[in-house]
């Protein structure tokens, strides 16, 4: 017979960290988190591995070898190029995003950002390696998928920020779509570099 041990909700210690951020934590260490603050979170991952996917296939082949990727997912992305729409399109798309989770797809996402803006990849060359830009997209991301969580943790690590304006960033990003959505992230993406510099 196994002893079970009666364990007290509340002395149950949840990890500061984010799923968004990082994805390898296991789910029950948001014990208090409710089952759609944990679907929005996924969403957004997903929207942004999507979109991630979606730049990769419009990139050029020197460039998409400027960023050393596997050969699995260059051969997935090369693969996506040649497929002009619909629904083969999509699932190509799909597969992308699954090679992309184990990776550590928000370093790509700020490598492919410096290399669209500069045409050079951090860390290669003369463009230096930047973790602010690492750590301010983990922050945008964590902000627009815990809501309300996300605002709060900020404020706690950094209490100069303003809770109001954050706030008013994030439901811009939420309610937003297409081009005007990825101002809105550009924005609030902008304001956490100013406390994370």
């Amino acid at each position: 017979m196994s002893s079970s041990r009666i364990v007290d909700p509340r002395s149950r210690i949840v990890d500061p960290r984010s799923r968004i951020v990082d994805p390898r934590i296991e789910a029950d260490a948001f014990a208090g988190e409710s089952r759609s603050d944990a679907r929005r979170a996924e969403r957004v991952k997903e929207d942004a591995l999507e979109r991630l996917a979606t730049d990769l296939i419009g990139l050029s082949a020197k460039k998409l070898g400027q960023l050393e990727l596997h050969e699995e997912l260059v051969d997935a992305v090369t693969d996506a190029k040649k497929i002009p729409t619909g629904s083969a399109l999509n699932r190509q798309v799909r597969r992308i995003r699954i090679l992309m989770r184990d990776l550590d797809w928000m370093n790509l996402r700020t490598k492919l950002d410096t290399l669209m803006e500069t045409g050079v990849v951090p860390g290669l060359g003369s463009a230096p390696a930047d973790p602010v830009s690492d750590s301010s997209l983990a922050w945008t991301l964590r902000l627009v998928g815990e809501g309300n969580t996300g605002v709060e943790a900020f404020v706690t690590e950094f209490p100069r920020a303003d809770r109001t304006h954050l706030r008013q960033l994030v439901r811009a990003v939420q309610k937003a779509e297409g081009d005007r959505r990825l101002r809105a992230e550009r924005t609030l993406t902008a304001a956490l570099r100013g406390f994370l510099r």
